[in-house]
């Protein structure tokens, strides 16, 4: 598994890898990295002082933190940021109450809120910012099938366990991505290359060309199309390799953006270049960027990276087969 991460990173234009390991680790995680190629650049030592369990009950008890009320979110590998870094329009969209809104239970770190003038597709959503802060938007009705009442004490744990009781089912939770405040502004500083121009119909036999020569497969995880609001590609001596497309989300300042590079051009940075490029079209047009992947697509994790993009959050869905 490791060996096939880490040649999907290098398809997608990374030129390296790197992670941190603890040296003394029982399991032999040094030598299994260092078999696979890694090396060793820098070291580090943590001082821990443990206040639990208390001394009397260190003896056969596994040492930790005491047992969590809820249970935690897996680990982010991404530096963690704050909603608050990334531009007005992202945060408005997916922070700020509608007029048509009202929170059924809140605390710092879980809300569950019913909107009236949600769409029957979105009629349960579930947002999870990277700053630990889950937030559920649902319909009246949706709520009433799951039995919630105002003021309810819940946790997210407990309300996904209703979700399972009412026969709910989520799609699969995306990944988003944004450029910062900060990112965006090196973004629109730079020059598009060369290479790089936006297609046109007059582009129809390269594009058509272009699916011909990917997979099926590619070609629904990508979902670029030549008649998209923005559409950018890169050429490499004439031919089209790599396309990125995008159209406006919601009817938000967003645009959503899919890219794909014909897998004998990947490794050659066609992707970051292109999604900053097509990026830029976007911001000078009133858009945000935004980048959507499945978890466990890490190639497009490194991609969205590499591109200098930052993890906002995690966005679930009801299902479409789901029986409510």
């Amino acid at each position: 598994m490791l060996t096939h991460v880490l040649r999907a990173l290098r398809a997608d234009g990374l030129d390296n890898a790197v992670l941190d390991v603890d040296a003394e680790s029982p399991t032999g995680a040094l030598g299994l990295y260092q078999n696979l190629g890694f090396t060793i650049t820098d070291r580090a030592v943590s001082l821990v002082k443990r206040f639990w369990p208390p001394p009397d009950q260190a003896r056969h008890t596994i040492i930790g933190p005491p047992p969590a009320a809820h249970p935690p979110h897996p680990p982010d590998h991404d530096e963690q940021k704050a909603p608050d870094v990334f531009p007005s329009p992202i945060t408005d969209f997916w922070l700020t109450p509608s007029p048509t809104s009202r929170v059924l239970y809140s605390d710092d770190v879980f809300s569950v809120t019913a909107d009236t003038a949600l769409d029957e597709d979105e009629r349960l959503t579930i947002l999870t910012t990277t700053d630990r802060k889950t937030r559920v938007l649902l319909t009246p009705a949706v709520a009433e099938a799951m039995s919630l009442e105002d003021g309810q004490p819940a946790d997210e744990a407990g309300f996904r366990q209703r979700l399972e009781k009412s026969g709910i089912s989520l799609h699969g939770a995306d990944n988003l991505f944004y450029f910062t405040e900060e990112a965006r502004e090196a973004l629109l500083g730079e020059p598009d290359d060369p290479s790089i121009r936006p297609l046109t119909e007059g582009d129809a036999q390269a594009f058509e060309q272009f699916e011909e020569a990917a997979s099926e497969h590619d070609l629904d995880d990508a979902s670029v199309e030549l008649d998209h609001w923005a559409v950018y590609g890169v050429f490499d001596d004439g031919r089209l390799v790599c396309v990125a497309s995008m159209y406006p989300w919601d009817d938000a300042p967003l645009a959503d953006l899919g890219v794909l590079t014909l897998p004998p051009y990947r490794g050659k940075g066609h992707a970051r270049r292109l999604v900053r490029a097509i990026s830029r079209h976007a911001l000078a047009r009133g858009h945000e960027p935004q980048y959507r992947c499945q978890l466990n697509n890490h190639a497009s994790v490194a991609a969205a990276t590499s591109a200098g993009l930052t993890r906002f959050g995690t966005w679930d869905i009801i299902s479409p087969d789901s029986a409510m």
